[in-house]
């Protein structure tokens, strides 16, 4: 399987993974996070060391524990996130919803 055909597996999928709950993204985001703690740690460590010569601690500090972080941040404000937000409708607009809904950003 190609890089090109990986990545566009990936794009068709992800209108699929934009409609699911939040529940679901925080409990990924959790498995990832408890995954880079524990059995994938050493594997990604052997995998970087193995492709860029980075040492143990190098891995740690430049790549997992950002990503650990990250996970952290996302974790605690994707609810605030995804959350509709009240906008002020033009009187023109009256008649209309306004209520806007938060779209994913296309990977293009």
């Amino acid at each position: 399987m190609s890089l090109d055909s990986i990545i566009a597996k990936q794009r068709a999928h992800a209108p699929v993974l934009a409609q699911k709950p939040l529940k679901y993204r925080l409990q990924k985001l959790a498995e990832l996070r408890k995954a880079l703690k524990g059995p994938w740690q050493e594997k990604l460590i052997a995998a970087m060391k193995a492709d860029f010569s980075k040492g143990d601690v190098d891995v740690r500090l430049t790549e997992i524990l950002p990503t650990l972080d990250n996970i952290k941040i996302v974790s605690k404000n994707l609810k605030n996130w995804t959350k509709p937000k009240k906008v002020k409708t033009p009187i023109i607009l009256l008649a209309l919803p306004h209520t806007p809904k938060s779209n994913p950003k296309e990977m293009y």
